[in-house]
């Protein structure tokens, strides 16, 4: 997934909400030094605890991390 419309990160102005955005996601790349503020911050903000439910690190560069969807739990 590559973000650049800020508008459809942020719920409350109208975004998809982080169940509709990442439910087909596997792989999650950010990184860490913004490529532009408002994007990665918006991103932080508006999806953070749903990122960090649902997907743990996998690797990470000087520049990048990787996340992956975590698996569901077993029943």
């Amino acid at each position: 997934m590559w973000v650049f419309d800020v508008g459809r990160l942020i719920p409350s102005k109208g975004g998809s909400p982080s169940e509709v955005l990442f439910a087909d996601v596997q792989c999650i790349m950010l990184p860490k030094t913004p490529m532009g503020p408002t994007n990665s911050v918006a991103m932080h903000d508006a999806h953070e605890g749903y990122l960090a439910k649902r997907f743990r690190l996998a690797a990470k560069s000087a520049d990048w991390r990787l996340y992956e969807k975590s698996s569901p739990p077993k029943t």
